[in-house]
């Protein structure tokens, strides 16, 4: 996952990191719709959330993929405000360990060599 701004020192580096990758890529930016966790909890009981937005997307993806990337501007020294609305909707993820008492199956991870 990435959070760019259009043309920003950001998206620059993202796109050289990409250029080295195998495989599908996904970039995500501020201008997706992606709420922040309003702490509803209905993560707790059922898998999943209960804001539908683009994020239901992520969550499929989030499962299938081998590597996630987080890159951000830093805003006010700290991570931009739409990335953080994003991490905090990786919530699920927690609970399903910790309250809906879930395990995933390891997947076999491959390595990549960078020339």
């Amino acid at each position: 996952m990435v959070h760019l701004k259009k043309n920003g020192d950001t998206e620059v580096l993202i796109n050289e990191f990409t250029k080295k990758l195998i495989g599908d890529i996904k970039i995500l930016s501020y201008y997706n719709d992606i709420a922040p966790c309003n702490d509803c909890r209905f993560c707790w009981k059922s898998p999943g959330c209960s804001i539908n937005d683009e994020m239901q997307e992520i969550y499929k993806y989030l499962d299938e993929c081998n590597n996630v990337v987080l890159a951000s501007p830093i805003w006010f020294s700290s991570l931009s405000g739409p990335l953080l609305d994003i991490c905090s909707r990786i919530q699920t993820l927690y609970a399903g360990k910790h309250f809906r008492g879930e395990t995933k199956k390891n997947k076999k991870k491959y390595q990549q060599i960078m020339l």
